[in-house]
């Protein structure tokens, strides 16, 4: 159910990078040329800014940060973004070696659309295609190197012949609700975007992004999975991840001899698609409660129909309130963004055992 595969012919992140903008515009003075401003401080605007950057320096709305290992430097189009790619090698501790970033605005709705890439010397880069709303630019890359470095390490731990790489939508208002024309345009956007990158990364389902959204991007590209099943797909991955998670609480109770899942407490921040079937899997081992938080108060509602009756409490909570990882649990599982874990939040964690379904966790881990 792989749409695309290492042995496709993949291109190299520098001759990617002239098809991305044209031969022509690589060139050191065509890119010194086109700056008409110094951009250094592109890390503080917000994504919108950041369009209207790319509205005004290109001709196609589209730029990218290449970082030349071998000679390096960083290389990037228009030259405006130079500084941005400047700052993130120098300064962003998440920046380990990375290929490159590739940005587009979307032509139906001015929506950032991002690529990252952190190695591609094993096979195309892999990731999912996360749907979150940010400030700033810098959180913004920061989530993408991060997260693409570590899908890169997961895959070579696995002895998976795939590289590192995650994309990323900015959510806008206009793309909050599922099922909608404007939501459906901007995947098919991120499909073609897709598309133009050659092969270099192969998108798949990941926060803010459902099954629904991965067919729309697949009516635009070959270069995905995780496509319904109905396409020749293998379909939703939440299942087989929560199940893997769920396999580790056992584990990790089994490790501490605290005995079974049956009456424990389970805390969870975020109740997306892979904590569905988490609580579905830790109901049906007998858990005494599952108490879970979310920022999305349509997912929590929907939650409590799907739960009604069952030993579950949902709790809707706003952005940066994390509340719940100071409940008295036998187990917290951290579901949502990366990072949750650190020198802030750590004292006040209310469970012994920690082992969630979200990416990187630990604040500063690969």
């Amino acid at each position: 159910a792989i749409a695309a595969h290492p042995t496709h012919v993949m291109l190299s992140a520098a001759s990617l990078a002239r098809r991305h903008v044209g031969a022509a515009l690589w060139s050191p003075s065509a890119r010194a040329a086109s700056a008409s401003a110094s951009f250094s401080s592109l890390v503080d605007v917000s994504p919108r800014e950041f369009c209207d950057v790319l509205k005004s320096e290109t001709a196609h709305a589209r730029g990218f940060v290449m970082f030349d290992r071998a000679a390096q430097e960083v290389k990037a189009f228009p030259a405006a973004l130079e500084p941005l790619g400047n700052a993130v090698r120098d300064s962003f501790p998440d920046y380990v070696n990375h290929e490159g970033m590739f940005f587009q605005v979307s032509e139906s709705s001015d929506t950032l659309m991002s690529a990252f890439l952190h190695d591609t010397r094993r096979g195309q880069a892999a990731g999912g295609i996360r749907l979150w709303s940010y400030d700033a630019m810098k959180p913004l890359i920061t989530d993408g190197l991060r997260l693409s470095l570590g899908m890169g390490r997961k895959s070579a731990l696995a002895g998976l012949w795939w590289g590192g790489g995650k994309g990323i939508i900015h959510r806008t208002d206009e793309l909050e609700e599922p099922h909608t024309s404007a939501r459906r345009s901007v995947y098919h956007d991120f499909g073609r975007f897709l598309t133009s990158l050659r092969g270099c990364y192969v998108g798949a389902e990941d926060v803010g992004t459902t099954p629904a959204d991965m067919q729309h991007v697949f009516e635009r590209t070959r270069f995905t999975t995780c496509i319904p099943p109905s396409f020749g797909g293998s379909g939703n991955p939440s299942p087989a991840t929560a199940l893997g998670v769920v396999c580790a609480m056992e584990a990790a109770l089994d490790a501490k001899a605290l005995g079974s899942l049956e009456g424990k407490v389970v805390a969870m921040q975020g109740s997306g698609n892979v904590a569905i079937y988490m609580i579905e899997d830790l109901l049906e081992r007998g858990v005494k409660k599952v108490i879970a938080s979310d920022v999305n108060i349509t997912r929590i509602d929907e939650a409590k129909k799907h739960f009604k009756g069952k030993p579950v409490e949902f709790r809707h909570v706003g952005l940066g309130d994390n509340s719940i990882l100071s409940e008295p649990a036998d187990i917290l599982a951290p579901n949502a963004l990366g990072g949750i874990l650190n020198p802030e939040t750590i004292p006040s964690i209310g469970a012994p055992i920690i082992f969630g379904g979200g990416d990187n966790p630990p604040q500063g881990a690969g």
